[in-house]
């Protein structure tokens, strides 16, 4: 799991979200911003992005962490959330 912490345009260029997605073992891509330049093919999924293109910046990801490992991240723009297991 990888969390960019971008802007719409600047930081995780197409080229880094490219090379992280075809890494072996990646569960999912999680981004501060929609990335401008990048379209559908350079970017993460809609409820993976806090800040998507026409909508005010300001929203954030959340990773909230427990002892065992598990952690849960959160987009605060939807309430989308996911929690990751710790790999064995």
């Amino acid at each position: 799991m990888v969390i960019a912490d971008n802007g719409p345009r600047k930081g995780a260029t197409a080229e880094v979200f490219q090379t992280v997605e075809s890494s072996p073992g990646l569960e999912d891509y999680w981004q501060a911003h929609y990335l401008i330049a990048g379209g559908e093919k350079a970017n993460a999924k809609a409820d993976y992005i806090a800040n998507v293109e026409g909508s005010p910046d300001g929203k954030w990801i959340k990773v909230s962490a427990e002892r065992d490992g598990t952690f849960t991240v959160t987009n605060s723009r939807n309430n989308f959330a996911k929690t990751y297991k710790p790999r064995k």
